[in-house]
């Protein structure tokens, strides 16, 4: 299967695959992208009629699958759980209030109003129950099903911003990290956002207007993909990669394509940061910039610090 910009659902995958390998799937009674995804290749290879020609189809549409989540749209209708898996009952316990920075205010808000306060709450919720609670709009349910997957990916790290949120948990002040070179910072991702619209208008704009950089106010994905007539996964895939570029710059990687390298002192400074927020299991943004405002009375952009948290790795 090749790249797309279009969200696909099942019916539209189904379209894309061979007719022997939908017949097989309908006779196992696969009715949704996750159901494809979990099939075995190995039991799949030995039930009759099955070559290697169809393992390999199947083999493929998986890695693909695997590959493109952004790309799938979820099915809204699923009266499979939010969260289908085992959860620790240390893990059910952690309360969203604080865990902020994975929920937009309105989502955590309206979450608290239908009494959904914990994991252990929003392990009851479908995909349907959602849709039908009061303020839970689709693209919230993309949040809430994104959560769900690093939080099965990663709990112990959950836990860990639960609890360092919780309990108050502080470090040391670096002394490097102050005004100077939060404004340096600053001006190398002014100096980013104004290269890539050159190169990229539209996906330079839109990393500007998502973190609402440069004067810009902060929107959400539908907002931006409305202004250019495009998906909402599409805008979060140009994120998704200027991102990364940006943590390749960072990193005092030269970046061939735009033709610029980071600021050495900024590049020192924010691995020492790192580490040293890493070494103390700082793993929250709320306490992330509680540290920074207290140890530097620093007056710098909220939209600044987010972009630090997604180079700092914290947002998962």
């Amino acid at each position: 299967m090749s790249n797309s910009e279009t969200p696909l659902d099942f019916d539209q995958i189904k379209k894309k695959i061979s007719t022997s390998l939908n017949n097989k799937l309908a006779r196992r009674n696969v009715q949704s992208l996750d159901d494809i995804a979990k099939i075995d290749l190995s039991s799949f290879a030995k039930e009759v009629g099955v070559g290697k020609t169809l393992v390999q189809e199947l083999r493929e549409l998986q890695d693909w699958l695997l590959a493109n989540k952004n790309m799938l749209i979820v099915n809204f209708s699923s009266k499979e759980p939010i969260i289908n898996f085992i959860v620790d009952p240390s893990i059910e316990k952690i309360e969203f209030k604080y865990i902020p920075e994975f929920f937009p205010g309105k989502l955590l808000n309206n979450l608290i109003k239908n009494n959904i306060n914990t994991v252990e709450d929003l392990k009851n919720q479908t995909y349907e129950s959602l849709l039908a609670t009061p303020g839970i709009a689709k693209h919230s349910i993309d949040t809430l099903s994104n959560f769900a997957s690093n939080l099965k990916a990663d709990p112990d790290k959950f836990l860990e911003i639960y609890n360092a949120e919780k309990n108050g948990t502080k470090i040391p002040s670096n002394p490097d990290f102050n005004e100077p070179f939060l404004k340096l910072f600053k001006d190398t991702i002014d100096d980013y956002i104004k290269i890539t619209s050159k190169n990229d208008p539209r996906r330079g704009e839109s990393f500007m207007k998502y973190f609402g950089l440069m004067g810009s106010s902060s929107y959400f994905l539908t907002d931006i993909g409305l202004f250019y007539d495009v998906t909402n996964a599409r805008v979060s895939q140009l994120v998704a990669i200027s991102i990364s570029e940006l943590k390749s710059i960072l990193k005092g990687n030269l970046s061939k394509k735009l033709k610029i390298r980071c600021d050495e002192k900024i590049v020192r400074t924010i691995n020492s940061l790192l580490s040293e927020l890493k070494s103390q299991k700082v793993f929250s943004k709320t306490v992330l910039i509680s540290i920074l405002k207290e140890n530097y009375n620093s007056s710098f952009e909220k939209s600044i610090t987010r972009i630090l948290f997604y180079f700092l790795n914290y947002l998962i």
